[in-house]
């Protein structure tokens, strides 16, 4: 499918595959980029730590690369805060994840805050999940790779003030957003889903690494996840405005059976997704 503007598709979307057939059937579907959870995509990953070896990982990238894809998204999402100090499984992962991230070429290693919504509690962010976050940022600063948190409405980062604070009190340049426009959606307001998106790229667009692509519907106080054009978000007035200030990242399309990909990306040309969707040349960034 030829289109106006580069996009990613969530492999594990795609099925559970080997690297090989994964990134062939990828790369068909026209994408130029993916957000790979090894351990949800790739048969023979599981999601212990040790699974995603240093030889694991090279086959993996040697298998993108083949297809002619970059791994934008490393995704490990995983609660940071899972099992206390006494049994830190979760990062332990992430680690890995960020250990395997140079090898694999991938532009970032994502994960969300899960937990409570903070906001509830009368906090910004728990200093807790702060606390461990650091850790793995310096980490990734030793490393030269990135790491980006996805702001959840539900979750301990609740919006765009939450994950502004985060980016302020981190001070890394290894630290960055991947930006869900639904996943910041009050379901109690589901009016003003255009000002929580927008509220992140007005406040730090160039922290914004990746997007993902998706739409909703509202569904008796909840919303239903749908694909690109199907819902309710006003993505031609988010990517004008979010281009006027400057945004461009990867976008990546999920939640879309590959049967509904072509009417999405359809959508999402006539409404200038190009205004945002980032450009890389060919070599591996």
């Amino acid at each position: 499918m030829s289109l106006g503007f580069p996009f990613g598709l969530r492999a594990h979307d795609y099925g559970r595959r080997s690297p090989e057939g994964l990134a062939s059937l990828l790369a068909a579907a026209g994408a130029s980029h993916a957000q790979l959870a090894p351990a949800k995509a790739l048969l023979g990953i599981d999601a212990a730590a040790g699974s995603l070896s240093p030889a694991a990982a090279a086959g993996i990238a040697a298998a993108f690369e083949a297809s002619g894809l970059r791994i934008s998204v490393l995704g490990c999402y995983v609660d940071l805060l899972e099992g206390g100090d006494e049994e830190p499984k979760a990062r332990e992962r992430f680690l890995e994840a960020l250990e395997r991230a140079g090898a694999l070429g991938a532009g970032c290693v994502a994960t969300e805050s899960f937990g409570m919504r903070a906001a509830s509690r009368g906090e910004a962010y728990p200093l807790a999940f702060l606390k461990a976050l650091e850790a793995l940022v310096r980490r990734a600063e030793e490393l030269a790779v990135n790491i980006a948190v996805e702001p959840v409405y539900s979750h301990r980062i609740t919006d765009a003030r939450a994950m502004a604070g985060v980016l302020a009190d981190m001070g890394s340049e290894r630290l960055y957003c991947l930006l869900d426009p639904v996943n910041l959606i009050d379901p109690g307001q589901p009016d003003r889903a255009l000002e929580g998106a927008l509220r992140c790229v007005e406040l730090f667009p160039d922290r914004i690494k990746a997007m993902h692509v998706k739409d909703y519907l509202p569904a008796r106080g909840k919303l239903s996840i749908v694909p690109p054009g199907s819902g309710h978000f006003p993505y031609g007035a988010f990517f004008k405005r979010a281009s006027a200030l400057g945004l461009s990242c990867d976008l990546i399309i999920e939640d879309c059976a590959p049967e509904a990909l072509g009417a999405g990306l359809r959508f999402l040309e006539g409404v200038g997704a190009a205004l945002v969707a980032a450009r890389y040349s060919s070599e591996r960034i």
